[in-house]
């Protein structure tokens, strides 16, 4: 789940005035240990099976927004476009389209809340990067919002409503509103806890950005079009490997060294295929991190990022400092349970 600090009960007065919401929230990374793709839809998405973990890495949304409950809204005769009036500062992307900012129009229209003030994401997660770094602070936000529009007097949002609003946001918000590690299906919006080892990592930041429409287009073009009965039975295989982890894990069968290793032989991306046409380089990175020590290495997501899973932190540390010579940029990180 998206984790974020809790105000304290004085920050959210029962009076209908207008509330001040200051809060910092934290919106983790995530890499895809599985993706599978499947065909396309009638819907113009693709069949997916993905395993899916946030890491330690992340972005903070610093919040100063003042919120006004429904009475006062319509007392005001504001506009449903006009009850987000957040500035959302974010190097690289405009406010309004800002997926942050998104999720608190979400939320107003939802509630009936308005809100008004400044949103400040401080990046570390790479933008188009394959990490998640903007669904993520959607779901920070969106989930920050629900949380706060209840003791402003809004509406408050069940569990049900808050990953309707998610998956309107994009197929990875809800894995991240939902917070550990989880198996994604059907668009990646269907979501089943799994609980895998902490897995030390290295990530070899991109160079360059890579469109998730551009991969799936490629991807389109050199595999063609899977039949879905093929897919579901590729899946269910896979997704049996990793229950049979799952369950040697829980029951303390398997050693963490072993675990990660274990994880390592499952690891599959089916888009690789088609982000090395668009961008040879990445072949040369993942080649790099198995060189260095990798048990595996892989893209994450659409890309570019690639990742490198070690048995040990105490490796993808050494890993870390043989990649900077090597001239590459990379940043240690873990799963987080």
């Amino acid at each position: 789940m998206t984790t974020r600090e809790t105000p304290s009960a004085s920050s959210f007065p029962s009076s209908p005035a207008p509330l001040r919401w200051r809060q910092r929230l934290t919106a983790p990374a995530k890499v895809n240990l599985l993706l599978l793709v499947g065909p396309r839809r009638p819907d113009g998405y693709h069949e997916v099976l993905s395993v899916m973990a946030p890491l330690d890495l992340h972005d903070t949304l610093v919040v100063d927004v003042e919120i006004s409950p429904p009475l006062q809204r319509r007392a005001a005769s504001l506009e449903a476009g006009a009850a987000v009036e957040v500035e959302v500062v974010c190097p690289g992307v405009d406010s309004e389209l800002n997926l942050a900012h998104q999720a608190l129009r979400a939320v107003a229209a939802a509630t009936g809340c308005a809100f008004r003030g400044r949103v400040e994401i401080i990046k570390r997660i790479p933008t188009a990067a394959g990490l998640g770094g903007g669904s993520s602070d959607a779901a920070a936000a969106l989930a920050g919002a629900a949380a706060a529009v209840r003791p402003a007097g809004g509406r408050a949002l069940n569990g049900d409503e808050q990953r309707r609003l998610a998956a309107g946001l994009g197929a990875d918000v809800p894995f991240f509103l939902a917070g550990g590690c989880q198996v994604a299906s059907g668009i990646g919006t269907d979501l089943e806890p799994i609980v895998l080892p902490p897995l030390p990592l290295l990530l070899v930041l991109p160079e360059e950005e890579l469109s998730s429409a551009a991969v799936y287009r490629a991807y389109d073009e050199i595999v063609g079009s899977e039949q879905p009965e093929s897919f579901q039975q590729r899946a269910a295989r896979a997704l049996g490997d990793w229950r049979v982890l799952e369950q040697a894990w829980v029951g303390r069968s398997l050693p963490a060294e072993t675990a990660c290793r274990r994880v390592a032989q499952l690891m599959s991306n089916d888009l690789e295929r088609s982000a090395y046409r668009l961008v040879p380089d990445l072949l040369f990175r993942r080649v790099m991190l198995e060189g260095l020590g990798a048990g595996a290495a892989m893209m994450s997501g659409s890309g570019p990022s690639m990742f490198g899973v070690f048995a040990k932190a105490a490796l993808a540390g050494d890993a870390h400092l043989e990649a900077g010579e090597l001239g590459r940029t990379s940043l240690r990180a873990r799963t987080l349970p």
